[in-house]
């Protein structure tokens, strides 16, 4: 009895055996081109010729900084190179936060993408009920500050005042503008420092309390900060200029705050490079903008300039410029592939050139 027992035991587990064998061979094969882009990027994260060849071309331009690449959606580099503060002997680490320039601009831009998302404001709105005093700008739309084809002028230069309120910030630049008739590209700061009143104005809060609550809050972004509120006790990266052969040469421009006051809405952040990362994939991924709101502030069908980006056949560059400080972000429009600079001392070459050699290089890498 008991032998008959086991026997019928053993019968039993091993059609169970061969049942289960058989569904796993039928199993369907998960998708071959994800499976592929997985193995692809973790095999080149791994690879240290990578790391390697990016250093190379790094120091060839005797860039000074630091580096982030993304390939098919994996960071494969995020680096540092050189000093922040070369005569107290800090180095640069990717855990600073360096002012960003003009890559704040996108960020404005998305502002009022969501705003034109919430119905509040269209790209054809006109400046007339927001600057009532200024008969200028009262033709003046929403999609021409965007795009930096206003008409509007305005000299770049130091107020020659700390500009404490958002409301001196803007009074500023209302008073320094010029407005022509000529609306062709004419990039000036003074139109995102506009754009950044209309926030203010629709919103009934500072530019900087929505800034925080509709990006920096829930991106969950811990290194970007105001110009006034960096921590004072995190290294400032000093500002420097290769020249003569000579790294670490004196760069005319500083850490500024006097400029920095006048710059609402258009170069007045301090951001580490993830950070960065984490505000370009939330441009397309739902935590800013969905794919079809940034499609419409961006125009990414046109080439050229669109709310504060560069775009050009699926490609977006994106700039930002005070002196020694420079930063560049490339790479496509998904940012599946992307490379990120933020220098103290740019590129001899520029920033864009290298960030460029970069980008083709890790597309066109295989370990094949």
């Amino acid at each position: 009895m008991k032998k008959r027992y086991w026997l019928l035991t053993s019968l039993v587990l091993v059609i169970f055996i061969i049942i289960i064998g058989w569904r796993l061979v039928k199993r369907p094969l998960p998708d071959k081109a994800k499976d592929t882009t997985t193995v692809s990027s973790i095999l080149v994260q791994s690879n240290p010729l990578v790391k390697a060849d990016i250093k190379q071309m790094v120091n060839k331009e005797h860039f000074k900084g630091v580096v982030l690449v993304v390939k098919n959606g994996v960071v494969i580099n995020r680096s540092a190179y050189g000093y922040a503060d070369f005569g107290r002997v800090k180095k640069n680490n990717i855990r600073l936060a360096y002012p960003i320039a003009s890559l704040q601009k996108f960020m404005t831009g998305s502002l009022i993408a969501q705003l034109v998302a919430a119905g509040k404001l269209s790209y054809d709105t006109k400046l007339a009920d927001f600057y009532p005093n200024h008969p200028e700008l009262a033709n003046i739309k929403i999609r021409q500050l965007l795009d930096h084809t206003s008409g509007i002028q305005m000299a770049e230069s130091n107020p020659g005042k700390l500009l404490g309120l958002e409301e001196d910030q803007l009074n500023y630049v209302l008073s320094e503008i010029k407005v022509g008739e000529d609306q062709s590209f004419q990039y000036t700061n003074a139109n995102y420092t506009l754009l950044s009143g209309v926030i203010s104005q629709v919103t009934g809060e500072k530019y900087e309390t929505v800034l925080q609550n509709k990006i920096i809050t829930p991106l969950h972004l811990k290194r970007t900060f105001s110009w006034e509120k960096r921590p004072p006790k995190m290294t400032l990266p000093i500002a420097y200029r290769y020249e003569d052969g000579k790294d670490y040469q004196d760069d005319a421009f500083h850490a500024d705050k006097e400029l920095f006051s006048s710059l609402l809405g258009a170069g007045n952040l301090f951001m580490s490079i993830d950070d960065m990362l984490k505000v370009q994939e939330g441009l397309t991924n739902g935590k800013i903008l969905t794919k079809k709101e940034y499609k419409q502030l961006a125009q990414v069908e046109n080439a050229g300039y669109a709310g504060g980006i560069w775009h050009d056949e699926g490609l977006k560059s994106i700039h930002g410029s005070l002196g020694g400080y420079d930063t560049f972000v490339y790479g496509d429009e998904s940012n599946r592939n992307l490379v990120i600079l933020f220098a103290n001392q740019p590129a001899i070459d520029g920033d864009e050139q290298l960030a460029t050699d970069i980008y083709n290089f890790t597309v066109a890498f295989s370990n094949e």
